[in-house]
């Protein structure tokens, strides 16, 4: 008989619990749909921006929200999110809402994580000019400023080529410390094991002139199998104090001086009275001439041994160059194409 009575008081305990349980998830469901129709009911439309930095608590964010007068009530915030099982799992990020944007698409914001972001690709490739300005076509800061942060810092061929996003409101200042920050996190163990085989030393290159020579090879090869080759051809150039002559760089000038890149240039552009002209100044350009890619940077520390000191695109239309170790063989694959 205790046993049976025990048992009755336990299923009566339990049978308790289920019903607050459903109590307390109504409550919530009434409160919830009662809240959200006087949201969408607000005829207040204008967007409100607000930052949700990463490790902020669930209550934390509410307390956001509820300051922006996007939620009236922390405690339903934090209630549906635990409810959800979203805790911990909502988004750091640059969020825009209205007030009539309701609780329920605010927690689905977050949790997706569909900020204000803009998308940038910066490809390989690119230089400061580029760069500056696809970021002021997509509305991100100012051209001008950019340009003079770069030029400021020496940042040219710092600024890692890659996809980045990027909210409406990020200061110029922001954005190029982000990419050279990630530079940085790309190319730092790199030059480490390059400095730690000695080949810095033994080359006598700064970190400076081999990402220079690093963003000539980006701007001259296509094809990745030709990337050491190229390196070696400039390299041999140097040892035997002979010009690079290469036209990216002539490109670079002019596009310093006129803010055009020229596509083709013509015999009186190499003339051109410019530091990066290296048709008529010999050794590398005093900067880089564009962000190369990890695999130019590692052409550059690591160039084929050849004996080529010239190449030319083939006649093959594939991007493919032929390479030559006199003149006369180089004049002959030049007239072929």
């Amino acid at each position: 008989m205790k046993m049976l009575k025990f048992k009755k008081k336990s299923q009566y305990y339990h049978l308790k619990i289920i019903c607050i349980v459903a109590m307390f998830l109504i409550l919530i469901i009434l409160s919830a749909y009662k809240l959200i129709s006087s949201n969408m009911q607000s005829s207040d439309i204008k967007n409100i921006e607000i930052q949700i930095k990463s490790g902020l608590s669930t209550k934390k964010i509410a307390n956001i929200l509820k300051s922006n007068n996007l939620i009236k009530n922390e405690s339903l915030f934090v209630g549906l999110i635990k409810l959800l099982n979203y805790d911990g799992k909502l988004k750091s990020g640059t969020y825009k809402f209205s007030k009539n944007t309701g609780i329920i698409n605010i927690i689905r914001e977050l949790k997706l994580g569909r900020d204000s972001f803009v998308k940038v690709n910066i490809p390989e490739g690119f230089n400061r000019f580029d760069i500056a300005l696809r970021l002021e076509n997509l509305g991100i800061g100012k051209k001008e400023t950019y340009l003079k942060i770069i030029e400021m810092k020496n940042l040219e061929g710092h600024l890692y080529p890659d996809t980045y996003f990027f909210s409406e409101t990020s200061k110029e200042e922001e954005v190029i410390e982000k990419m050279e920050k990630t530079f940085r996190n790309k190319t730092d163990n790199l030059f480490l094991e390059a400095e730690t085989k000695g080949i810095l030393k033994n080359n006598k290159f700064s970190k400076q002139e081999i990402l220079t020579m690093a963003s000539i090879i980006e701007k001259e090869a296509v094809l990745d199998r030709e990337r050491a080759i190229i390196a070696s051809v400039f390299y041999n150039r140097l040892k035997k104090n002979i010009a690079l002559q290469s036209c990216a760089t002539v490109q670079y000038a002019i596009q310093e001086k006129t803010g055009i890149r020229k596509k083709r240039l013509l015999y009186k552009d190499l003339e051109i009275n410019s530091e990066y002209n290296t048709y008529k100044n010999i050794g590398l350009p005093k900067n880089p001439i564009c962000s190369p890619s990890l695999k130019s940077i590692k052409a550059a520390l690591y160039p084929a041994d050849t004996n080529y000191l010239f190449f030319v695109l083939s006649d093959k239309n594939d991007d493919s160059h032929v390479f030559s170790t006199k003149f006369r063989d180089h004049v002959i694959a030049k007239n072929l194409r």
